[in-house]
């Protein structure tokens, strides 16, 4: 079964994640089981960029369908949190997981004694370090606003593996260089892909925003996401949905 989410266990958790009943393991196994399909979004925007650069139109649209194919298995699978993971549960667990940094119960962050005699600020587990949806924006040339949580969400990349910065770097800097965008839109099925690809993004990020009102800001009186950064500012509702 591989990485199916029934094949899945955790090993280790905060509350009761070893319960794989449980919405805490519900959670985390959505995520991974998610994360299964990085690979063949991987193959699909390699063959794009490598398509596109040498003005091959059927394979780019190739490149393209594959894309769209896993994102979405990739939206098919979050769906399914609904089902796994209780919104009213996620208190239980998502102290654990805030971090300290901007989060206002560390507002001098955290001493590590025998380590630092400084505090130290630390961004918790957030989906904002993921690397399928900023791959699929670099790929796809979406441009990200100006706003204060793009800062933020460039500051989580520091967090990411090292090859996968390394990797999302070279897929904005090829799809720049070979110009994406502009070869799809000038062909009507070539366009027709992309916007599908775009849809997906779209859809994901929808989703992203329903589970974070149902899951956080129905539940919580602390309206800081998990990670640090803002969620219910004009400006981050309008990231949430256009580009994370």
């Amino acid at each position: 079964m591989g990485m199916e989410y029934d094949n899945l266990r955790l090993i280790r958790a905060f509350e009761h994640g070893l319960d794989p009943t449980s919405s805490e393991a519900g959670f985390v196994l959505v995520h991974v089981s998610m994360v299964q399909h990085s690979g063949v979004l991987v193959s699909g925007a390699v063959k794009v960029l490598n398509a596109c650069n040498d003005r091959d139109r059927e394979a780019f649209n190739e490149g393209l369908t594959t894309v769209v194919d896993a994102l979405k298995k990739v939206n098919h699978v979050m769906n399914e949190m609904w089902n796994k993971s209780k919104p009213g549960d996620y208190t239980s667990f998502r102290t654990f997981i805030f971090g300290i940094a901007n989060q206002s119960m560390f507002p001098n962050g955290v001493v590590y004694e025998g380590f630092s005699e400084d505090p130290m600020y630390f961004r918790g587990e957030s989906g904002a370090n993921d690397s399928m949806i900023p791959l699929s924006d670099n790929l796809l040339q979406i441009r990200m606003p100006e706003t204060p949580l793009t800062e933020i969400l460039k500051d989580f990349r520091a967090y990411r593996p090292g090859n996968h910065r390394e990797f999302l770097e070279w897929v904005h800097n090829g799809a720049e260089l070979v110009g994406v965008r502009k070869f799809a839109l000038e062909d009507p099925e070539s366009a027709l892909h992309y916007l599908r690809a775009l849809n997906e993004v779209r859809d994901f990020r929808w989703r992203h925003w329903c589970f974070t009102k149902e899951y956080i800001l129905r539940h919580s009186k602390h309206r800081t996401a998990t990670g640090g950064s803002p969620i219910v500012t004009v400006s981050s509702s309008i990231h949430l949905l256009c580009s994370c």
